[in-house]
Order: structure tokens, then sequence, then C-alpha cells
């Protein structure tokens, strides 16, 4: 390795980083992509999730990744060090099959690690890694980077009795596991060195908490854009819209904008889920909601009370009522990410029922799919790297 270090600081003092490629250098290395990615979108990939990658390789989002980790970057060298960060070994990431866009999202994330990665790519899914590897190793310019790409990432699809999930774990200092709690629990039973860490991302469901005040033409367009992209299928996906101390009529009303909304789109769904939203709108009503479909039968909206047995379908959307106490309540055991359209979020009460839920993620609504360095209450991307105390 060579001497490359950044240094950074926070409230326990200085770190140092060391990498064989110097951090800002890598960051600086994903900057060429965004025009090659901007040019052409492979056919692999939609129009949202393409964007979502341009704009998660910027300078500014990779940098935040380094600062929201181990402190602002220092531009000097400081005079005393506490503690040096290395990369900790390979690593082995194991991906789901419902949300392609983890794969490549997670590659980027751990290029700034510079960690060798294998990757198990999801069985039935679409395999997203291999084609956004594939197009950077083909536009990225000459460097580390496109090295580290073409050569530190191996993808591979195999099901689930494969023995290769063993070589993966048992070679690996860190294994990443996004899937299913069975799926988990079985790739951690596996053989693993004994200094390895392991950290399972597995089922997990998500909602949004309104205040009707704070609802905007433009909030109903981002709620529109965050629950398409995954339906209910995503883990950060709203299966619900609950509106915090709100009424029935807010209910409908937000239900009936959002369908205005979707109305002005010129979408034509693939057949098979404009049938299974007309099956669920008809369930729905059978089950006591006040359901609809939008334009084209593209997602089914149901707003009723939070007692009423909720629609599974993929792409139905549930509009309900509750005050702050209820809505803590009926928080599912597994509730991972809230997303927040309120008028005041800084107000001490939102905090003080965070704390007394199980919820990992509180963000304003348009993040609510935003990856980062910390999942689910875990710091995985700073596990990537061995910690050595310094003392002076």
């Amino acid at each position: 390795m060579s001497d490359a270090f950044l240094y950074t600081a926070n409230g326990e003092g200085a770190s140092a980083i060391a990498m064989p490629t110097p951090l800002p250098e890598i960051i600086g290395q994903w900057q060429p992509m965004r025009l090659a990615m901007a040019r052409e979108t492979p056919p692999e990939f939609t129009r949202d999730e393409w964007a979502y990658l341009l704009a998660f390789i910027d300078a500014d989002n990779l940098t935040s990744v380094i600062e929201q980790t181990f402190g602002p970057i220092l531009t000097k060298t400081p005079p005393k060090i506490l503690k040096l960060y290395r990369p900790r070994g390979s690593c082995a990431l194991w991906l789901p099959n419902n949300v392609n866009l983890l794969g490549p999202l997670s590659l980027i994330l751990l290029s700034l690690s510079t960690n060798p990665v294998r990757v198990k790519a999801g069985s039935t899914g679409r395999n997203l890694s291999s084609a956004f590897v594939d197009f950077c190793v083909q536009h990225l310019p000459e460097g580390s980077l496109r090295r580290y790409l073409g050569k530190e990432i191996d993808v591979q699809s195999f099901d689930r009795d494969s023995k290769k999930h063993q070589d993966m774990t048992q070679e690996a200092q860190v294994r990443i596991i996004f899937g299913s709690d069975l799926a988990a629990e079985a790739i951690e039973s596996l053989p693993h060195p004994p200094t390895s860490i392991g950290f399972s991302f597995v089922d997990r469901q998500s909602e949004s908490w309104f205040e009707n005040e704070a609802v905007s033409d433009e909030c109903l367009e981002t709620l529109f854009k965050v629950f398409r992209i995954y339906g209910r299928a995503g883990c950060t996906s709203p299966r619900r819209v609950v509106l915090i101390d709100g009424n029935k009529k807010q209910a409908l009303d937000l239900r009936d904008r959002l369908a205005k909304y979707c109305s002005r789109r010129e979408v034509l769904p693939q057949p098979a889920i404009a049938s299974n939203n007309v099956m669920a709108a008809q369930l729905a009503k059978a089950r006591g909601w006040n359901a609809m479909t939008t334009k084209n039968n593209e997602l089914t909206l149901a707003a009723g009370p939070s007692n009423l047995m909720p629609i599974e379908e993929h792409m139905t959307l549930h509009v309900t009522w509750a005050t702050l106490e209820e809505a803590l309540i009926e928080l599912p055991e597994n509730i991972q990410t809230i997303g927040h359209v309120l008028k005041h979020s800084s107000d001490p009460k939102w905090l003080s029922a965070i704390s007394r839920s199980r919820i990992k993620r509180f963000v304003p609504l348009a993040r609510m799919h935003h990856f980062g360095p910390e999942w689910d209450g875990f710091e995985f991307w700073r596990s990537t790297f061995e910690v050595v105390e310094i003392a002076r």
C-alpha cells in the first residue's frame, strides 16, 4: 500500500485514512462517468434508475459519504492523529431480487473503500450490477478506478443451494446481505473467518407521515415518484400514507389530488400491472376502502381507516389517518423508514416519537430511497475499514 492518506476530524479528534489510491482521486475518477451516463442509458435500466445513479456519483454526494462517516476533510496534516483507518479486506455482497438498484449503489460505495468485492446477484431479479460494471469499464478513462471495477469486482448469479455461498463467506472479511430473514440466517451460519464481520439487511417496511397543512402539489409529485419506482416491493417504499391528526375528508382529498396529478401523464403500464390494479381496486372496495385506479390503471389508490385489511398488490398505495400515538402503535415490527411531509420536522415531539419506536430512518419524503453509508442503524460502510488506535 502506498502512503496515500486522507485526513479528517470530528469531535473525537483527527484521523488518517490510508488508501492505495487517495479517496479524492477515486471520487474524481467517477466524474467523467456522468458525461457518458448523460448521453446514454443502457437498456437494462429505467430512466429513473439511471438518473438516480447519475446523481449518486456526483462528487459532492460521494464526498458527503466520507465526511458523514469520518468527519470533515482537512486540507493540512494535523499535528496529532488519534485513529488510523485502512481497508479491511475482501467483501462479499448478497443482493435481493426485488430492489435491483441496490447492487450498483453498493458497488459505488464499496469502490471508495478499494476492497475487492464478490457479488451474488439476485437469482430472479435484473442483474443491474453486471450491466453497470460493464458500462463503467467501457466508458471510464484509463486509471485505478477502471482497473478496480474490471479486476476487483466479481459479479455472479447462482441458486440458493450452490456451494459458492460458502466460497464467499470463507474468504470475506465483511459480509453484507440484502434479502429475506431466512436467506440471511442461512448465509451467516456458513463458516467465515473469526475476525470477519457481517451485516444482514432483511425484510423491512416503510411508510410516509404527512401533516395535511404541509401537503403541496410538489409533495404529491414527489410521493408519486417515490412510490412508483419500486411500488410496495422496496423496503424504502411507503406501504401507506398516514395523515397525522387528519380525517377521512382529508384522506379522500389527498387521494383525489394524487389521482389528478397522475391523469396528466401519458403512460401505458404493462397489461399485467394494469389488470392487477383493476382487481386490487375491486378487492379494496369489498374490504371497505374508498378505492380507485389512476389513469390507464397505472396505480391503485385506496383511502380509508387504518383498521381495514390492506391490499398487498404491488402498485397499491393506501391513504389513512391517525393520531401520532396511534401511528406509533400501528407501526409494523419490521419498520424501517418514515418519509415525512411536516410543517416543523424539528419539533421535539417528532424526536420523542422516534425515540419510542423501532424507526430506523426519519427523513423527508424525497429522501426515502436515498442509500448511504449507514443503513438500518448500522455503519456498514465504515466497517469496511479497520480502525487502529494511535496513542502518543
